[in-house]
């Protein structure tokens, strides 16, 4: 399945996230927190997003679309993801024409029903 998210008929939940890098994600955090900080919060809430759509989708194919590939000071184990994800790059300039393109790709692959969330929702109830 070479550039495909699923197979026909399956179920696709995407979640959108910046990789988490200290200084370049919550940055409106970092006067009260530091860099370091704020990056672990970020990629706490990454996690708990992952854990929520796992436990909600058992069934769906998963992907975690970055906003940019990951550099070598990251490390994907720290996040903790359920080994289910997939992952992938988010395209387009700004973050409505990435989230349709992720949605588009998707859909041309067959997919039944997709969701997109942020990592910004940990605590989002399952039943929205």
């Amino acid at each position: 399945m070479k550039n495909s998210l699923c197979a026909p008929g399956e179920d696709v939940a995407i979640v959108f996230a910046r990789v988490p890098v200290p200084g370049r994600v919550k940055t409106r955090l970092i006067p009260r927190l530091g860099a370091e900080r704020a990056c672990a919060l970020h990629a706490a809430c990454v996690g708990d997003v992952a854990e929520l759509v796992e436990r909600a989708l058992p069934a769906a194919r998963k992907w975690l679309f970055w906003s940019e590939a990951p550099g070598p000071e990251f490390s994907l184990g720290e996040l903790g993801l359920p080994g289910s994800f997939g992952f992938a790059l988010q395209s387009g300039l700004d973050l409505g024409e990435r989230m349709g393109r992720a949605l588009e790709q998707a859909l041309a692959s067959g997919a039944a029903r997709v969701l997109l969330v942020g990592s910004d929702s940990p605590t989002l109830p399952a039943a929205h």
